[in-house]
């Protein structure tokens, strides 16, 4: 398979990560395309809805930078919503992700398409595509709850970030649970749908997550120093200065935000930008903002 770049690793290969060798059915191979070591760090699955709304973007935007300044290997489906986004933070953050799925690996193999320049940046970023699948095989829909089981099995716990009651992120939440790993989920707005999956887990016993110190207690992994908290700050625009006072960690529509401040609607755009660059303020899609 070199020419492929896909890597068979046998469960009795030392490479095979050790986490999942303990759980009750481990794959018998595993395929891998990218660095396998990724997964013999301390690793959390992340796992929720297709259908993120933006508080989830925010929630993940919030808790992935300091995981990945922990070293924590960030585990999910690579599926759209919270699977593609909590890659996407990790790698923005400069760590390292690993996507675990339900067909092969190969390039062509890779679904949605619309995530195949994610998962390459998965692979160049240090980061892992595994599956149990060999190359050429479909992405089925009876493949996702049996991958699930990989997806729990080779992290030290699972954080589940919006999902219905109904759903397939509740039956890895279940894989985990039976693996005796620690289930870790975000309280959510009683009036979603979304909310429905990790409220009802919290209500089970697992742990409730509000910050990422929740989450690195839990795995037992202590923070890292931030160092760009110590570097002095880029001096505010004046128009900068003029939307700070309406920003808060509640999303705002840039339209509110121009009227709030009294500015016009295309500095608000350019100022928002700049400070999106510079990590002052978040873009949560739908033209939405807050610190």
């Amino acid at each position: 398979m070199a020419d492929t770049g896909i890597r068979a690793v046998p469960a009795a290969d030392a490479d095979y990560p050790h986490l999942l060798l303990q759980i009750k059915d481990p794959p018998r191979t595993l395929y891998v395309r990218g660095d396998l070591s990724c997964l013999h760090a301390p690793s959390l699955a992340v796992v929720g809805t297709r259908k993120m709304t933006p508080y989830g973007k925010a929630v993940l935007g919030e808790l992935i930078p300091p995981l990945a300044a922990a070293g924590i290997t960030i585990v999910s489906g690579l599926a759209l919503g919270v699977d593609g986004e909590a890659h996407r933070q990790t790698l923005l953050a400069g760590g390292r992700t690993a996507a675990v799925l339900g067909s092969g690996i190969r390039p062509q193999d890779v679904t949605p398409v619309c995530h195949s320049r994610l998962a390459e940046e998965i692979i160049l970023r240090g980061g892992a595509l595994v599956s149990e699948y060999p190359q050429g095989t479909p992405s089925l829909p009876y493949h996702f709850p049996t991958r699930n089981r990989i997806l729990s099995g080779l992290c030290r716990a699972t954080l589940v970030i919006e999902a219905g009651i109904k759903s397939g992120t509740l039956i890895t939440a279940r894989h985990a649970l039976d693996q005796g790993r620690d289930v870790l989920a975000v309280p959510g707005d009683i009036l979603r749908e979304s909310a429905g999956g990790p409220n009802l887990l919290i209500g089970d016993g697992a742990r409730p997550v509000t910050t990422a110190a929740d989450i690195l207690d839990a795995l037992g992994v202590g923070a890292q120093h931030d160092p760009d908290a110590a570097r002095p700050q880029t001096p505010l625009s004046d128009a900068a200065r003029a939307l700070l006072p309406h920003l808060s960690r509640e999303p705002l529509h840039i339209d509110a935000l121009a009227r709030a401040a009294k500015l016009p609607a295309a500095v608000v755009s350019e100022t928002l930008l700049v400070m999106e660059l510079r990590g002052q303020v978040r873009h949560l899609g739908g033209q939405l903002y807050r610190l």
